[in-house]
């Protein structure tokens, strides 16, 4: 009998688990929290392709290590099957998700195994009230550097202008770019 497939995610805030949600949804299986687990990297080869979504969060990458290391243990047991990636990883975060994506923010997070993964990238939420003390800081900190920025994009313009409300661009449609990745491995 097949293992049920998951899609694995980390979340602080709750961005992570929304897009976690509908990209499981849509590939009809099961979005798993694995934000306080470690993830053992056996028994998931029946799982590939794989998809983990964490939030950027300071500076971590909630999720990355489990997702490097069933990368990594992937490959090898899937070495028969050609050099497609196995993994994929969505980064969602307060920066624009374009930049992020020409930049590849997210690969470092990876180390070695930033090949073997394939990286999209999502805007998050915030809502400055429910924040702990230590990333509101961190967010007065990034949103002073945003508006001294020459150059700065509309979405960084727009996190500023939120002031201390909050700013949501959750936009779970915006997963479909992984669902394909998925459908078609």
């Amino acid at each position: 009998m097949p293992a049920e497939k998951r899609v694995f995610f980390s979340s602080v805030y709750g961005s992570s688990q929304a897009y976690a949600e509908e990209i499981a949804k849509q590939l009809g299986r099961e979005a798993v929290d694995i934000t306080d687990v470690e993830l053992p990297s056996e028994g998931l080869v029946e799982e590939a392709p794989l998809i983990f979504v964490g939030p950027v969060y300071g500076v971590k990458l909630l999720g990355a290590e489990n997702a490097a290391c069933v990368a990594r243990e992937l490959d090898k047991a899937l070495i028969s099957q050609g050099s497609a990636k196995h993994v994929a990883f969505v980064s969602v975060g307060l920066t624009d998700p374009e930049k992020a994506a020409k930049k590849d923010s997210s690969a470092k997070f990876f180390g070695d195994e930033k090949d073997r993964v394939e990286r999209f990238y999502v805007p998050g939420r915030i809502h400055y009230p429910k924040l702990k003390l230590a990333h509101r800081t961190a967010i007065k900190a990034m949103l002073l550097y945003y508006s001294s920025k020459p150059g700065a994009t509309a979405f960084e313009r727009e996190l500023v202008a939120s002031g201390a409300i909050g700013f949501d661009k959750v936009d779970v449609s915006l997963a479909a770019p992984v669902i394909k990745w998925a459908e078609t491995r």
